[in-house]
């Protein structure tokens, strides 16, 4: 991700920042770089991201990071050294990770007690651990993830690539465990390119109605909604996810959205029999009524799905 050459020296002032980088903090947050481990593969983390390593799929990151700091309990200095880590090593995947190209890039986090971990992750070139010592050059990039993380760990990816991983210590989280419980699923396609698309999961329930609202407000930015359509539908979304959680069925429930110019195609399945009417319903009761009607323009619809029913949305961005 950091490409060879770039930075600065450590125990020499940066030009760029008026500051000495210290070997001992390196020493302290980093570990040698060794080959990707099964066990860490295996890990179900509480958020996944698949995405292209664009310099716009950076901002929907941010979003998601963000959206945590309450579940989470982050306090504004815990998230913004969080967002600034974590963006900074996506910055590096779109810039260096596939030669000037786009590539997929990974992004899981698990909350445990009083730890948050976070993994980004590319396929690409890779990217060299740093050296460790006196006068040894560091790119300024990786040096404020260093500064900022409790760990830096760098693991090589099997088939090429590298796994960053960070750990950040933060006061007051309670463990989430993912295992045995089915996510929220995500996945986002454009009609300007539909082969590559975006995809999201969290687990439990909490993330999902912090976290979406949020990812919804960059995909209606990304198809060009006007500004009062985008907050218009971080607003639907967030009024409807209560009930769509309380509508799910024992199967993984799943958000396919499809993005087009100024428009967005929701679909939301699978839902308990009669579920999708119910959901209108309730959202359109007292002043939410005028926000779904300038979205959708009526426009809705419920298909069978077995003994279960999508709930499709066709939201318009002027």
């Amino acid at each position: 991700m950091f490409p060879d050459g770039e930075g600065i020296a450590i125990g020499e002032p940066s030009t760029r920042t008026g500051v000495v980088i210290s070997s001992a903090l390196t020493d302290r947050v980093l570990s040698l770089r060794r080959p990707l481990a099964r066990d860490t593969i295996a890990q179900v983390p509480n958020v996944r991201l698949n995405l292209a390593s664009s310099p716009r799929n950076v901002l929907l990151v941010r979003q998601v990071l963000a959206g945590l700091a309450q579940p989470l309990k982050l306090d504004r200095i815990g998230l913004g050294d969080l967002v600034t880590s974590v963006s900074e090593a996506c910055n590096n995947i779109a810039l260096h990770a596939y030669a000037g190209g786009e590539g997929p890039m990974e992004v899981e986090l698990s909350a445990s007690a009083r730890e948050l971990c976070v993994v980004v992750r590319d396929h690409g070139r890779g990217m060299s651990a740093p050296p460790v010592g006196p006068r040894q050059r560091n790119p300024i990039g990786l040096y404020l993830i260093e500064t900022l993380a409790n760990r830096v760990d760098y693991l090589d990816v099997p088939g090429g690539g590298t796994e960053l991983r960070l750990s950040f210590a933060t006061a007051g989280i309670h463990r989430e465990s993912a295992h045995g419980r089915d996510p929220l699923e995500l996945c986002a396609t454009s009609d300007g390119d539909p082969a590559q698309a975006t995809r999201i999961a969290i687990v439990p329930c909490k993330f999902a109605q912090s976290v979406l609202p949020r990812v919804f407000a960059v995909l209606a930015t990304n198809a060009d909604f006007s500004i009062d359509r985008v907050s218009d539908t971080q607003v639907l979304v967030d009024a409807l996810l209560p009930g769509v959680e309380r509508s799910r069925t024992a199967h993984p429930l799943e958000v396919n959205v499809r993005l087009a110019s100024r428009s967005l195609e929701l679909r939301i399945g699978p839902l308990r029999a009669g579920a999708g009417d119910a959901l209108l319903r309730d959202s359109t009761a007292g002043e939410l009524r005028a926000v779904i009607e300038r979205l959708t323009n009526g426009s809705h619809a419920i298909s069978p799905a077995g003994p279960f029913e999508v709930l499709t949305l066709q939201l318009a961005g002027r």
